[in-house]
C-alpha cells in the first residue's frame, strides 16, 4: 500500500511544481526589445499621393492653390516632389502670381512653404523673380530667400543676394544688390 501512494504523491508534487513554474513565467512582464534609433526609419511617410493639389484658404478666402507631382506627409511636415506649382490669389480671388519649382516642403505648424530648384515666381505684369530657394510665409504673405536672386521687370533686370517680397511681387527688397536696373536687352556687365 505504501508503494502505490508514493508514485501518486510524486506525480502530484511534480504537477504542482510545474503549475507553480508556469504561474511565475506567466506573471513575468515581457519587455519589447530596446530599439536602436539609428535602425529606425523615419523616412516612411504617413501618406503618399501622386498628382496632389490643395487649396489654401483663410477665413473662407482662397489664398493659394498648391500642386505637386508627388506628395508625402510626415506628421505636420510634407514633402513635394516631381514639380511644384503655386498660384497665389488676392482678396477678390484673382490670380496675383504663379510660382514653379522642382520640389518643396510644407511645415503646417509654422504655416510655411519652402521650395527649391529652378524657382520662378511670375506676376501678371511680367515681373519675374528667379532663385534657387524660396520660402513663403502664409501668415505674412511674404516670400523670402537668402541666395542669389534675379528680378526681371519691363524696366530691366536687377540681381542680388537675399530678398523679401510680397507674393504678388508688388513690393520687394534685396539685401545685397549686385547689379542695378539695366535694360533687358543689354548684356550683363
Amino acid at each position: 500500500m505504501l508503494r502505490s501512494l508514493r508514485p501518486k504523491r510524486q506525480m502530484w508534487m511534480l504537477s504542482l511544481s510545474m503549475l507553480f513554474c508556469l504561474t511565475l513565467v506567466g506573471c513575468t512582464r515581457l519587455e519589447p526589445p530596446a530599439s536602436n534609433p539609428a535602425e529606425e526609419t523615419t523616412d516612411v511617410p504617413d501618406q503618399q499621393i501622386w498628382g496632389w493639389s490643395a487649396l489654401i484658404s483663410e477665413s473662407g478666402r482662397k489664398r493659394a492653390l498648391v500642386r505637386a507631382g508627388k506628395f508625402q506627409k510626415f506628421g505636420h511636415k510634407s514633402r513635394l516632389a516631381d514639380g511644384v506649382t503655386v498660384v497665389f490669389f488676392d482678396a477678390k480671388g484673382d490670380t496675383t502670381s504663379k510660382l514653379s519649382a522642382d520640389q518643396g516642403e510644407i511645415d503646417e505648424q509654422a504655416g510655411q512653404l519652402l521650395v527649391s530648384g529652378g524657382v520662378v515666381l511670375e506676376a501678371p505684369d511680367s515681373t519675374r523673380l528667379e532663385t534657387e530657394v524660396l520660402q513663403w510665409d502664409r501668415k505674412q504673405d511674404l516670400v523670402r530667400g537668402d541666395g542669389k536672386v534675379t528680378l526681371r521687370r519691363t524696366e530691366g533686370v536687377e540681381t542680388g543676394i537675399g530678398f523679401e517680397a510680397s507674393s504678388d511681387l508688388k513690393r520687394w527688397s534685396m539685401k545685397q544688390v549686385v547689379t542695378r536696373l539695366r535694360p533687358s536687352d543689354s548684356p550683363p556687365p
